[in-house]
């Protein structure tokens, strides 16, 4: 039984954890920016934010403590698991389609046409989401006459990355 100036903070920890699965490219204020307050939080300079936003693409976004990655074609870091290796497979995907505009059967569009679009759409969509784009895509693909990327080779070519700092 709870006292009444006490918190559950299992709620707080599930919305965190959710919001690290899919970071964007936004970057994310330092501590120091935080601790200075609101006026100055906004006062990272361009150099600054850039560090922030390639140390992001080096980590996996849904798993940043995985230490062997592999680079889809925008840069972005994915490490081995299922769900990782469906948004690496349909960024490669998206590559030989030249990340033309992809739509879903009855015709609604699932993904904007641009790089910047479809890298947006695999950190940002639940796994099954993915995977119906990949069943798109490769349906494009064979509609359109453009070979799916045989991807049997890409095993060996995880990349060690340094461990996520703490």
């Amino acid at each position: 039984m709870q006292q009444a100036g006490e918190h559950d903070e299992t709620g707080v920890i599930s919305v965190i954890n959710h919001h690290q699965c899919y970071p964007s490219d936004t970057p994310i204020p330092t501590a120091q920016a935080r601790d200075e307050g609101p006026g100055r939080a906004n006062s990272t300079t361009q150099a600054e934010q850039n560090t922030i936003v390639r140390r992001q693409k080096n980590r996996c976004p849904h798993h940043p403590q995985e230490r062997l990655v592999r680079f889809d074609p925008a840069g972005q870091a994915w490490c081995d698991r299922m769900d990782c290796w469906d948004c690496y497979r349909l960024m490669k995907i998206g590559e030989v389609l030249g990340y033309r505009c992809l739509t879903d059967q009855g015709g609604q569009r699932l993904i904007n046409q641009s790089m910047p679009a479809w890298a947006v759409f695999v950190r940002s969509q639940r796994p099954f989401m993915v995977v119906v784009a990949t069943q798109q895509a490769i349906a494009l693909c064979q509609a359109v006459g453009i070979e799916v990327p045989d991807l049997s080779g890409e095993v060996t070519r995880l990349v060690r990355v340094p461990p996520a700092p703490s």
